[in-house]
């Protein structure tokens, strides 16, 4: 191989290597583009849940009448596209009472965790109530229902002027 030979090879490798030092540089900057494009979808995709549970959390309209009885009343609002819902009632009891003292002749812990401390609890055996009436098994709520639809008048087939005494008809 001449000089000349040789000064090409060198050159045609310096360039190559210009070329993938290009190369390198343009996949780096794709790989940050994509980097920030998942960044991107991935929070989007964030957004996009939250407003889907935002939309899709039942709105339930829960109310408490005092008849001779305290009657609870659950009626679901919205959204219909969440379709059949069953609900589960359960009275619970926050105030953990495992840790208060047992002094000799008081109800034991067992004991007091079966009272229900609270002004409400269900009818044991009504409605299917568990026999302390602390919950109730799963229950469709009553829809919203629109009211219902108003008599339409019945069709006036003709129309009927009276005259009055000393009056013409027009």
């Amino acid at each position: 191989m001449s000089i000349v030979d040789t000064s090409i090879a060198a050159g045609a490798a310096a360039l190559s290597g210009v070329a993938a030092y290009g190369a390198w540089k343009a996949s780096r900057e794709a790989n940050k583009a994509a980097w920030h494009a998942n960044e991107t979808a991935a929070s989007v995709a964030q957004i996009e849940r939250d407003r889907w549970h935002k939309e899709l959390t039942p709105r339930l309209r829960i109310k408490i009448q005092n008849d001779p009885h305290d009657v609870l009343y659950i009626r679901f609002d919205g959204p219909s596209a969440l379709g059949e819902l069953a609900v589960q009632i359960t009275i619970r009891d926050d105030f953990d009472r495992s840790r208060l003292p047992h002094l000799a002749g008081t109800p034991t812990a067992d004991q007091r965790a079966q009272v229900i401390w609270g002004p409400y609890r269900f009818r044991p055996g009504v409605d299917d109530a568990d026999p302390m009436g602390r919950s109730v098994p799963a229950f469709p709520p009553h829809p919203r229902r629109p009211p219902p639809p108003r008599p339409r008048p019945l069709p006036q087939t003709t129309l009927v002027r009276r005259q009055r005494p000393g009056t013409t008809v027009a």
